[in-house]
């Protein structure tokens, strides 16, 4: 890891700076800073849900496309009694 030079403010350090420059106290810039960070953890939890979603949708995109074409033998599986079946015993 590289280190910044002792005279290079990171964008949090300017953000802070400029919070103090508008004449907010510590406490009150803790408590928007708190908020932001709570903000933005719920917005990253909607996010990955969401991305979530959308792999669903692509993994169940994906085996329709693998299903054949042809049904009769879905039909098949589905018309027939259980008891019937081959289910490899």
């Amino acid at each position: 890891m590289s280190k910044r030079p002792p005279d290079v403010l990171t964008p949090r350090e300017r953000e802070v700076l400029a919070l103090l420059g508008h004449g907010l106290t510590n406490e009150e810039i803790a408590k928007l800073l708190v908020r932001e960070r709570r903000f933005l953890l719920h917005f990253r939890h909607e996010r990955q849900s969401m991305l979530r979603l959308v792999r669903l949708v692509e993994r169940f995109n994906e085996l329709e496309r693998s299903m054949p074409d042809d049904w009769s033998e879905a039909r098949f599986v589905l018309n027939t009694p259980a008891t019937s079946l081959d289910l490899g015993k």
